[in-house]
């Protein structure tokens, strides 16, 4: 087909100019990148300085954490506490070795402790970082129970499963 001279250009985009389109970011993902922060710097205090772990115990649970490595880094700590042994880098990789854990999946423990040294993490803030690993659980918890409401907005369940709709007459009186 040969173009014609008189035929006027195609449009152009209203937005042509924009390389990308934005993309939404998930709340969980701006909360998973704070807790994996928090999170280090709270189990890198306790290596610090083991006695941090007794007021910290009293805050935060292992369900807390948001990294499963974390988690049973901390439960191993919490466990050498209950047997009256400070926990320490070697301590805990052992106490995860037995617990037929592969070592891949938790953290490198001695580099956690040299970030923590660079980005001025120190002991005495153990209890803060705490408060913030319980505050982050809270808020993911929350925004996974908004977004399963948002869920059942929807995908209303089907007319079979829902409950009944009263019916009201006029002309009858509300007993």
């Amino acid at each position: 087909m040969v173009a014609r001279p008189n035929t006027p250009p195609e449009p152009t985009p209203i937005h042509s100019h924009l390389t990308s389109v934005p993309t939404y970011q998930d709340p969980l993902t701006r909360l998973d990148e704070q807790a994996r922060f928090v999170e280090s710097a709270l189990l890198a205090c306790i290596l610090m300085d083991p006695a941090v772990i007794h007021p910290v115990y009293d805050i935060v649970d292992a369900c807390d954490f948001f990294l499963p490595a974390h988690a049973q880094a901390y439960r191993c700590m919490v466990g050498l506490m209950h047997r009256g042994t400070p926990p320490d880098i070697v301590s805990v990789r052992l106490g995860i070795s037995l617990q037929s854990l592969p070592l891949s999946d938790v953290t490198d423990l001695s580099r956690m402790l040299v970030v923590a040294a660079e980005n001025g993490v120190y002991p005495c803030y153990a209890q803060h970082y705490a408060e913030q690993v319980v505050d982050l659980a809270n808020r993911r918890r929350l925004v996974r129970s908004a977004q399963e409401q948002v869920q059942r907005a929807y995908n209303p369940a089907p007319l079979d499963e829902a409950p009944p709709i009263p019916r009201f007459h006029l002309d009858q009186p509300n007993r």
